[in-house]
Parts: structure tokens; sequence; C-alpha cells
């Protein structure tokens, strides 16, 4: 009797023992799915935070460009780009080192992952326009929003264009 309460207690050692690592696997394929789902989330919502970042300080630009128009100075000179070149690192550059950003007073708190910079058009109007290279691949991820001269200051209601918003 001894014998066979042995031999059961080994069985359902072994049985249990079996069980366990065959949830071994099993667990390690859910993990590997979810990792699955969820590091390509949070990479988004890295990326959606960055470009949050640009829309933020262009709206703060567009106010400054809109205050100085509004006082009769017209729309700026060129600027920037601030910092030189984007990276996928936040930067904190010194807008101050730009005559026209230290004039109209943008200087974004903190650092930026975008190079902002003011480029003259041909007809008169400029584009306010955030640069950034959100994963480091060397493609830009632009936003840029246009101001145009009218006959009481300037416009810059329009949308902003966006050009591989998430790169």
């Amino acid at each position: 009797m001894d014998r066979d309460a042995r031999r059961k207690r080994d069985n359902r050692n072994t049985m249990i023992l079996a069980i366990v690592l065959g949830c071994i696997p099993a667990g390690v394929c859910v993990l590997g799915i979810a990792a699955a789902v969820a590091i390509p989330a949070f990479v988004s919502y890295t990326k959606r935070a960055k470009v949050a970042e640009a829309e933020t300080n262009l709206q703060q630009l567009t106010r400054f460009v809109e205050s100085r128009c509004q006082a009769g100075r017209g729309l700026p000179g060129a600027a920037g780009p601030v910092p030189a070149t984007p990276t996928d690192r936040r930067q904190t550059p010194s807008f101050a080192s730009d005559p026209v950003f230290a004039e109209l007073g943008f200087a974004p708190a903190g650092g930026v992952y975008y190079a902002y910079s003011i480029v003259p058009r041909g007809d008169g109007s400029v584009a306010l326009r955030a640069q950034g290279d959100l994963d480091g691949d060397g493609t830009l991820s632009t936003i840029e929003k246009g101001c145009y001269p009218t006959a009481t200051g300037c416009d810059c209601s329009g949308p902003a264009t966006r050009t591989n918003e998430l790169e």
C-alpha cells in the first residue's frame, strides 16, 4: 500500500509538472502578442505627443506674428530654423539667438523636438514652419501655416498643412 501511495503521489507530481511546463510556452505567446500590440501603440503615442508640441508652438508663433501685424509692423522676415537640425531627441536651443524670433518674443519653454522657422514666399506671404524627425530616420514631418498680408495687417487664419505628420 505504501508503494501504491508513493506511485500515485509521483504521478500527481509529474502531472502538475507537465501542466506547469505546458503553460510556460503559452504564457510566453501571450506576452509576445501583448508586446506586439503595445509597442506600436506606444511608438504612435509618443509621435503624437511630439506633433502636439509643434501644433502648440506654431499657434504661439502665429499669435506673435498677428500681434506684430496689428501693431502695423507687417509680416516678419526670415527666421530659423531653430534648432538648425531636428532630431528624434528633445533639444534646448536658444531662440533668442535669432533676431526675428527674439523680436517676436518666440521662445518655447523647455526643449523642442521640431525645428521652427519663418520662410518668406514670393507672393509677400510667409510660412510658419515646424519640421521634426520623429523617429530619427531622416524623414521629416512638416507642419506649415501661411500668413498673408492684408490691408489691415495680416491673415493667418487658414488651416495648417501637414506632410508626413507621423512619418
